[in-house]
């Protein structure tokens, strides 16, 4: 019985699979560990859970194992950092989350699923490292899950290079930028406290 063949392009996809899962992880023990939400967003968790929604029906939709399973496990972890950051929203979250559930439904039934879901990202992990970008202090902010995420960028870019998907291209580039913002906030903020601690 002949074994797959594994290609470059699926050892770079189950890395970004990987890279993705874990970019999580950090921020979700982080978050039960302290309970501060100092520098999160709870729109932009809200958005970005219902954002991972729509990855699940694009995974299914595009035929593409990789986007579907990471999607899945994501979406258990993005809940779970939703459950925690809920209490500290604003009363206009639930709509914002609501209006974009409904923008990513009809987007499914027009065929533009992967259009919108760069958007959800954007307007999903934009809010959350503008929040670690403008906050006097960071505590609540995991700096290895922006190091995570900067990593998960560069995969998913080169994945979607290889299979020619421009939703997992710009995927890539924005988890890159975003990761670039948040971490240069967070190590100097941390650089900041190391000083501190030692003067």
């Amino acid at each position: 019985m002949r074994g797959v063949p594994v290609t470059i392009t699926t050892l770079i996809g189950v890395a970004a699979m990987v890279a993705l899962v874990s970019e999580l992880m950090p921020q979700s023990v982080r978050l039960l560990r302290t309970r501060s939400v100092s520098g999160l967003s709870s729109i932009g968790t809200g958005i970005y859970f219902v954002t991972e929604l729509g990855w699940i029906a694009y995974g299914i939709t595009s035929g593409i194992m990789v986007v579907l399973v990471s999607s899945l496990v994501v979406g258990v972890l993005s809940a779970v950092q939703l459950v925690l950051v809920w209490p500290h929203r604003s009363s206009t979250d639930l709509w914002w989350m609501l209006l974009w559930a409904s923008a990513l439904g009809a987007a499914l039934v027009m065929g533009a699923i992967g259009s919108m879901l760069v958007i959800g990202l954007i307007i999903g992990l934009g809010p959350q490292a503008w929040a670690a970008w403008r906050a006097p202090v960071v505590h609540g902010v995991s700096i290895w899950r922006w190091v995570l995420t900067g990593a998960s960028g560069v995969l998913w870019f080169t994945y979607g290079m290889l299979l020619g998907e421009i939703p997992l291209i710009t995927t890539g580039t924005v988890g890159m930028v975003c990761a670039s913002m948040a971490l240069s906030r967070a190590v100097t903020d941390s650089l900041g406290r190391m000083a501190a601690r030692r003067a």
